[in-house]
């Protein structure tokens, strides 16, 4: 139903990108740790993490590399309401 990365919300039209080790959210790069919220049906939402192929790989590189990597469910959490973001452009 919602899902935050950084508690900044995501939508459908989101930018995401991966750069080396960090997330960039909006143009704004993000270090780890990650913190992802989500709200919906734990049972599907759960199912999805066990179900998925990048959550296996990503298992294999917690071990390997001793990573942290935790699942929490929760009755209630706090989601942030999304807001829009420009894009920052740089005067030369």
């Amino acid at each position: 139903d919602a899902i935050s990365i950084q508690n900044h919300r995501v939508i459908s039209t989101t930018g995401i990108k991966c750069v080396g080790n960090s997330v960039v959210l909006h143009g704004v790069p993000y270090l780890p740790p990650y913190k992802i919220s989500a709200i919906g049906d734990r049972r599907k939402l759960q199912k999805a993490l066990d179900d998925s192929q990048y959550i296996e790989n990503l298992q294999d590189y917690v071990v390997k590399f001793q990573l942290g990597y935790e699942v929490k469910n929760q009755s209630s959490i706090s989601m942030p309401r999304w807001r829009s973001y420009q894009a920052c452009s740089a005067a030369g």
